[in-house]
């Protein structure tokens, strides 16, 4: 015969398992790595976003310059030298417009150093631009 636990009239043994399982999800959602956004305060042409390693969940950016820009993603915990070939493809942000890269359906996209980002007029290398960009960035 099963104790019973209280007027609920649930096995003891019922009881403790579901409650077991409760407290260990709440430990692992409290130990899991949080996403964190770092937000662009005002235009800028690069910006690291962790300077450790880190995973790269989305990059959104807005081009406020009058001519489309590429943006170029590094891993690195320092923001590279002008002629540096992004390690990523680059994405073309519009003249005065959006452009977005998003990562989460593949879980992101882990980077061993850390995770900048810079606006560049050309594609293959960095060519740095002028502060006309503002970024928000998900990182992990």
């Amino acid at each position: 015969m099963h104790k019973k636990s209280g007027f609920l009239n649930i096995p003891l043994m019922t009881c403790i398992k579901k409650a077991f399982f409760l407290i260990c999800l709440f430990w692992f959602s409290l130990n899991a790595s949080a996403l964190s956004f770092v937000v662009s305060a005002a235009a800028e042409a690069s910006h690291i976003l962790k300077a450790v390693p880190a995973t790269l969940k989305s990059l959104v950016c807005y081009n406020t310059s009058a001519s489309s820009q590429f943006i170029q993603v590094f891993n690195s915990a320092t923001i590279p030298a002008d002629g540096t070939a992004p390690n990523y493809t680059p994405m073309v942000c519009p003249a005065t417009g959006n452009c977005t890269l998003d990562l989460t359906t593949i879980q992101g996209l882990p980077l061993s150093t850390g995770i900048v980002w810079t606006n560049s007029s050309t594609a293959t290398t960095k060519t740095i631009g002028s502060a006309t960009t503002f970024c928000t960035g998900a990182v992990q």
